[in-house]
């Protein structure tokens, strides 16, 4: 049995994970979307299930984005702070 990686807000292995699956939810999302018209679903009810579905892809995009700029954020901090201290040392 394959174990999963244990979820940590910082685990830039979860952020790829769900950078990738994104896609495959725009197309699910598509596919529903176009299956509900398909079979005579209201126009309101199908519109009204598109706004949620577009609601959660944008939350879900900038919950990604978010998490690698604070990566980001971290490691330049850690970087300049290393290079603050070389530069005490040195001079």
């Amino acid at each position: 049995m394959k174990t999963e990686r244990s979820y940590h807000p910082q685990n830039r292995f979860e952020t790829k994970r769900r950078l990738l699956a994104l896609p495959q939810k725009i197309v699910w999302i598509v596919v529903f979307v176009t299956t509900l018209k398909a079979i005579g679903i209201s126009e309101e009810l199908t519109a009204i299930l598109m706004l949620l579905a577009v609601f959660y892809l944008v939350h879900t995009t900038l919950q990604i984005a978010f998490r690698l700029l604070f990566f980001l954020i971290r490691w330049i901090c850690i970087a300049a702070a290393l290079a603050w201290v070389v530069c005490r040392m040195l001079f």
